[in-house]
Protein backbone atom coordinates (compact mmCIF):
# COMPACT_ATOMS: atom_id res chain seq x y z
CA UNK A 1 0.00 0.00 0.00
CA UNK A 2 2.70 2.70 0.92
CA UNK A 3 4.81 1.66 -2.31
CA UNK A 4 1.58 2.18 -4.21
CA UNK A 5 0.98 5.62 -2.72
CA UNK A 6 4.72 6.23 -3.49
CA UNK A 7 4.36 5.75 -7.14
CA UNK A 8 1.21 7.82 -7.17
CA UNK A 9 2.66 10.59 -5.47
CA UNK A 10 5.60 10.25 -7.73
CA UNK A 11 3.93 10.53 -11.08
CA UNK A 12 1.54 13.31 -9.65
CA UNK A 13 4.61 14.88 -8.82
CA UNK A 14 6.32 14.57 -12.66
CA UNK A 15 2.60 15.55 -14.10
CA UNK A 16 3.19 19.14 -12.25
CA UNK A 17 6.34 19.27 -13.42
CA UNK A 18 5.61 18.77 -16.66
CA UNK A 19 2.63 21.01 -16.86
CA UNK A 20 4.44 23.70 -15.35
CA UNK A 21 7.42 23.83 -17.80
CA UNK A 22 5.29 23.70 -20.76
CA UNK A 23 3.44 26.43 -19.28
CA UNK A 24 6.63 28.29 -18.49
CA UNK A 25 7.68 27.90 -22.20
CA UNK A 26 4.27 29.25 -23.47
CA UNK A 27 4.92 32.55 -20.83
CA UNK A 28 8.60 32.93 -22.27
CA UNK A 29 6.96 33.45 -26.04
CA UNK A 30 4.23 35.45 -25.26
CA UNK A 31 7.05 37.61 -23.48
CA UNK A 32 9.50 37.72 -26.72
CA UNK A 33 6.59 37.85 -28.98
CA UNK A 34 5.87 41.81 -28.13
CA UNK A 35 9.56 42.45 -28.40
CA UNK A 36 9.95 41.07 -31.71
CA UNK A 37 6.33 43.05 -32.69
CA UNK A 38 7.97 46.05 -31.48
CA UNK A 39 11.41 46.02 -33.76
CA UNK A 40 8.99 45.26 -36.73
CA UNK A 41 6.84 48.07 -35.97
CA UNK A 42 10.20 50.60 -35.54
CA UNK A 43 10.92 49.07 -39.08
CA UNK A 44 7.62 49.99 -40.83
CA UNK A 45 7.80 53.28 -39.09
CA UNK A 46 11.60 54.24 -40.59
CA UNK A 47 10.56 53.43 -44.35
CA UNK A 48 6.70 53.93 -43.95
CA UNK A 49 4.96 57.73 -43.82
CA UNK A 50 3.41 59.43 -41.42
CA UNK A 51 0.25 61.14 -42.80
CA UNK A 52 0.12 63.46 -38.94
CA UNK A 53 3.79 64.58 -38.99
CA UNK A 54 4.23 68.27 -39.59
CA UNK A 55 7.40 68.68 -41.11
CA UNK A 56 7.33 72.82 -41.59
CA UNK A 57 9.45 74.50 -43.45
CA UNK A 58 12.47 74.02 -46.29
CA UNK A 59 13.74 76.31 -48.20
CA UNK A 60 15.59 75.64 -51.89
CA UNK A 61 17.45 76.53 -54.78
CA UNK A 62 17.69 74.76 -58.53
CA UNK A 63 19.16 74.77 -61.56
CA UNK A 64 17.60 74.17 -64.78
CA UNK A 65 17.77 74.23 -68.50
CA UNK A 66 15.38 74.06 -71.58
CA UNK A 67 12.26 76.22 -70.18
CA UNK A 68 8.84 76.77 -72.60
CA UNK A 69 10.87 80.34 -72.73
CA UNK A 70 13.68 78.83 -74.45
CA UNK A 71 11.85 77.52 -77.04
CA UNK A 72 9.71 80.45 -77.61
CA UNK A 73 11.81 82.66 -77.66
CA UNK A 74 14.66 81.00 -79.44
CA UNK A 75 12.41 80.37 -82.34
CA UNK A 76 11.39 83.53 -82.42
CA UNK A 77 15.21 85.13 -82.20
CA UNK A 78 15.79 82.87 -84.68
CA UNK A 79 12.87 82.93 -87.14
CA UNK A 80 13.66 86.76 -87.25
CA UNK A 81 17.19 86.29 -87.61
CA UNK A 82 16.05 84.63 -91.07
CA UNK A 83 13.76 87.12 -91.85
CA UNK A 84 16.24 89.61 -91.54
CA UNK A 85 19.00 87.78 -93.00
CA UNK A 86 17.10 87.36 -95.56
CA UNK A 87 15.80 90.87 -96.39
CA UNK A 88 19.36 91.77 -95.67
CA UNK A 89 20.35 89.69 -98.43
CA UNK A 90 18.00 90.97 -100.98
CA UNK A 91 19.02 94.87 -100.22
CA UNK A 92 22.51 93.60 -100.68
CA UNK A 93 22.52 91.77 -103.90
CA UNK A 94 21.01 95.30 -105.43
CA UNK A 95 24.78 96.84 -105.19
CA UNK A 96 27.38 96.85 -106.66
CA UNK A 97 30.55 94.62 -105.86
CA UNK A 98 31.77 97.86 -103.90
CA UNK A 99 29.01 99.03 -102.37
CA UNK A 100 28.52 96.04 -100.70
CA UNK A 101 29.09 95.64 -96.46
CA UNK A 102 31.97 94.59 -95.55
CA UNK A 103 31.35 93.80 -92.19
CA UNK A 104 28.66 91.08 -91.57
CA UNK A 105 26.97 90.01 -88.22
CA UNK A 106 28.93 86.58 -88.10
CA UNK A 107 29.48 86.89 -84.48
CA UNK A 108 25.41 87.40 -83.59
CA UNK A 109 24.35 84.79 -81.51
CA UNK A 110 21.45 83.42 -79.63
CA UNK A 111 22.48 83.05 -75.70
CA UNK A 112 20.55 80.84 -72.50
CA UNK A 113 22.48 79.99 -69.94
CA UNK A 114 19.92 78.29 -68.17
CA UNK A 115 17.36 79.21 -65.42
CA UNK A 116 17.78 79.48 -61.69
CA UNK A 117 14.89 79.23 -59.14
CA UNK A 118 14.73 79.94 -55.20
CA UNK A 119 11.68 79.19 -52.62
CA UNK A 120 10.44 77.98 -49.73
CA UNK A 121 8.24 75.14 -49.09
CA UNK A 122 5.59 74.53 -46.08
CA UNK A 123 5.18 70.40 -45.18
CA UNK A 124 1.56 70.52 -43.97
CA UNK A 125 1.98 66.63 -43.58
CA UNK A 126 4.60 64.20 -44.56
CA UNK A 127 2.82 63.91 -48.43
CA UNK A 128 1.14 66.85 -48.58
CA UNK A 129 3.16 71.23 -49.02
CA UNK A 130 2.53 74.48 -50.69
CA UNK A 131 4.78 77.22 -50.96
CA UNK A 132 6.31 79.50 -53.57
CA UNK A 133 8.91 80.46 -56.03
CA UNK A 134 10.33 82.34 -58.24
CA UNK A 135 12.93 82.04 -61.33
CA UNK A 136 14.86 83.88 -63.04
CA UNK A 137 16.45 83.24 -67.00
CA UNK A 138 18.84 85.86 -68.55
CA UNK A 139 18.68 85.48 -72.42
CA UNK A 140 21.11 87.37 -75.41
CA UNK A 141 18.92 87.58 -78.44
CA UNK A 142 20.40 87.44 -82.03
CA UNK A 143 20.65 91.30 -82.24
CA UNK A 144 22.74 91.28 -78.85
CA UNK A 145 19.48 93.02 -76.94
CA UNK A 146 19.25 91.59 -73.71
CA UNK A 147 15.99 89.61 -72.49
CA UNK A 148 15.24 88.89 -68.42
CA UNK A 149 13.11 86.22 -67.76
CA UNK A 150 11.11 86.52 -64.23
CA UNK A 151 8.89 84.20 -62.96
CA UNK A 152 6.91 84.23 -59.73
CA UNK A 153 4.50 80.94 -58.90
CA UNK A 154 2.10 79.35 -56.05
CA UNK A 155 3.32 76.13 -56.06
CA UNK A 156 1.37 73.13 -55.10
CA UNK A 157 2.74 69.57 -54.13
CA UNK A 158 1.98 66.01 -52.87
CA UNK A 159 5.39 63.50 -52.44
CA UNK A 160 5.45 59.73 -51.39
CA UNK A 161 7.93 57.15 -50.73
CA UNK A 162 10.11 56.45 -47.73
CA UNK A 163 11.88 58.62 -44.70
CA UNK A 164 14.53 59.87 -46.44
CA UNK A 165 13.95 59.11 -50.04
CA UNK A 166 10.47 60.50 -51.94
CA UNK A 167 9.38 61.18 -55.05
CA UNK A 168 6.89 64.06 -55.49
CA UNK A 169 4.61 65.70 -58.46
CA UNK A 170 4.28 69.62 -58.23
CA UNK A 171 1.92 72.29 -59.85
CA UNK A 172 2.53 75.91 -60.47
CA UNK A 173 0.74 79.02 -61.60
CA UNK A 174 1.35 82.52 -61.29
CA UNK A 175 3.45 85.07 -63.28
CA UNK A 176 6.04 85.88 -65.66
CA UNK A 177 7.99 89.19 -66.28
CA UNK A 178 9.57 89.60 -70.17
CA UNK A 179 11.95 92.51 -69.43
CA UNK A 180 13.68 94.62 -72.31
CA UNK A 181 15.82 97.51 -71.33
CA UNK A 182 12.90 99.22 -72.69
CA UNK A 183 9.66 97.88 -71.44
CA UNK A 184 8.58 94.80 -69.51
CA UNK A 185 5.94 92.54 -70.41
CA UNK A 186 3.57 90.67 -67.90
CA UNK A 187 1.97 86.71 -68.88
CA UNK A 188 0.40 83.99 -67.32
CA UNK A 189 2.93 81.31 -66.10
CA UNK A 190 2.65 77.35 -65.24
CA UNK A 191 5.30 74.74 -64.41
CA UNK A 192 4.32 71.27 -64.09
CA UNK A 193 6.96 68.72 -62.44
CA UNK A 194 5.77 65.36 -64.15
CA UNK A 195 8.45 63.82 -61.58
CA UNK A 196 11.20 64.51 -59.49
CA UNK A 197 12.79 62.87 -56.89
CA UNK A 198 15.07 63.74 -53.93
CA UNK A 199 16.85 62.10 -50.98
CA UNK A 200 18.16 63.06 -47.37
CA UNK A 201 22.11 62.56 -47.34
CA UNK A 202 22.85 64.13 -44.11
CA UNK A 203 21.08 66.14 -41.42
CA UNK A 204 18.49 68.35 -42.69
CA UNK A 205 19.95 69.01 -45.98
CA UNK A 206 18.09 67.43 -49.46
CA UNK A 207 19.45 66.49 -52.95
CA UNK A 208 16.67 66.87 -55.62
CA UNK A 209 15.91 66.35 -59.17
CA UNK A 210 12.89 66.73 -61.41
CA UNK A 211 11.31 67.10 -64.76
CA UNK A 212 9.30 69.78 -65.89
CA UNK A 213 7.25 71.68 -68.43
CA UNK A 214 7.08 75.33 -68.06
CA UNK A 215 9.38 77.63 -66.32
CA UNK A 216 12.11 75.51 -64.22
CA UNK A 217 13.62 73.53 -66.90
CA UNK A 218 12.99 70.15 -68.64
CA UNK A 219 15.84 69.04 -66.45
CA UNK A 220 16.05 70.70 -63.14
CA UNK A 221 18.05 69.73 -59.91
CA UNK A 222 19.18 71.75 -56.48
CA UNK A 223 19.42 71.39 -52.86
CA UNK A 224 16.90 72.01 -49.69
CA UNK A 225 17.05 72.84 -46.47
CA UNK A 226 14.50 71.54 -43.77
CA UNK A 227 13.75 73.70 -40.89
Amino acid sequence: MKKTVFLFLTALLAFSALTFGQEAGNDGESLTAPSTQEQVKKIENELSTNLNEPLGLDVFAGYGYLTSNTLVIGFTSIFGEIVSGTVKAIAESGKEEGEKETSKNDDSSFSDIGVFSIGANYHFNDTIYAGLSTTFQPFTLFDKSPLSVISFLANFGVEYGWKKAKFYNELGAGVVLYATPEETSPMFAMNLTLIGFKFNPVSNLWLFTDINLGQKGLINLGASWKF
